[in-house]
């Protein structure tokens, strides 16, 4: 079992400024990880479910088919938030992004893993406390922040709180809206980080 993660990717450009931004301000503090390209790769997270390793070629196979009939979509800056020792930068949830979550949902359902191991149980995984939302979204979907779904992308998870809020207010981000125009499929690992790429797709020219 893995747990992967289908997510937006970033343009090159906003990618390097996130990850400039996370290293900065987290690689000299004690962190569980920052954004760095290689080891934490960058995301906005749609739909992170646990899965058989075998049936990963068959959810790319599913995906390949299905996200090129998907449009481009537009992210566009609300906050920047800290829960947990998380920093991240949230954006606004529109319609046309629900509607990508509803889709993508839809493709994967049945290929979600059953009789999770110990490692995802109650999503052991994200090493969080997990709030009502939080909870509501493992049990029905496996996976954290589907119920109350907000797009965002983490920059890094410190270790002290106080820390993380601090860093949170020396975080400017000056790019306040961009176009998404791929999709990832990610193996995420320990405290929601993506640390491998397995496969991306092209969305649909606006």
């Amino acid at each position: 079992m893995i747990r992967i993660n289908i997510a937006f990717r970033l343009p090159k450009d906003v990618e390097t400024k996130a990850i400039n931004i996370a290293v900065n301000l987290a690689k000299n503090k004690e962190n569980y990880f920052f954004l760095d390209g290689i080891t934490a790769l960058s995301h906005v997270k749609i739909y992170a479910p646990v899965v058989e390793e075998n049936k990963v070629p068959e959810i790319l196979n599913t995906l390949e088919r299905e996200v090129a009939k998907i449009e481009e979509v537009y992210l566009t800056v609300a906050k920047v938030s800290q829960n947990q020792g998380f920093v991240s930068i949230e954006f606004g949830l529109t319609p046309d992004i629900k509607k990508i979550q509803d889709e993508i949902l839809t493709l994967i359902k049945d290929f979600r893993a059953e009789n999770l191991s110990e490692e995802f149980l109650n999503g052991a995984d994200y090493n969080m406390n997990h709030s009502e939302g939080s909870v509501q979204s493992l049990e029905k979907y496996g996976s954290v922040g589907i119920v109350n779904y907000h797009p965002h992308l983490t920059l890094f998870r410190l270790k002290n709180e106080i820390d993380a809020e601090l860093a949170k207010r020396k975080v400017e981000w000056d790019t306040p809206r961009f176009k998404i125009s791929k999709i990832g499929v990610f193996v995420m690992g320990q405290h929601g980080v993506c640390n491998e790429l397995i496969e991306e797709f092209e969305l649909k020219k606006l």
